[in-house]
């Protein structure tokens, strides 16, 4: 099983994840970068797209296939629509 995935490997497309398994609530894995509030707003831009580029280079790309790493970047508008509904 693929623990904390909305969809299946691509790489291991007969293996499940958790959900299909029937367990709605799984345990929390990833990471995340925050700042503090009141973080500048041109630090914000400038940060944001600093990770949303190096997320979607072709050398971060090649190193999560060679270390087998699922990856789904979202950002904080995404990540804000999200976790109430996890944490609830």
């Amino acid at each position: 099983m693929v623990y904390n995935a909305t969809k299946r490997d691509l790489s291991f497309p007969d293996i499940p994840i958790l959900k299909e398994l029937g367990c709605e609530d799984y345990p929390a894995d990833g990471l995340m970068v925050a700042g503090p509030k009141g973080l500048p707003e041109p630090m914000v831009k400038k940060l944001k797209a600093t990770f949303k580029q190096v997320a979607a280079s072709q050398e971060f790309q090649k190193l999560l296939v060679q270390i087998n790493l699922p990856y789904d970047y979202k950002d904080g508008i995404e990540i804000d629509k999200e976790a109430p509904a996890q944490f609830e």
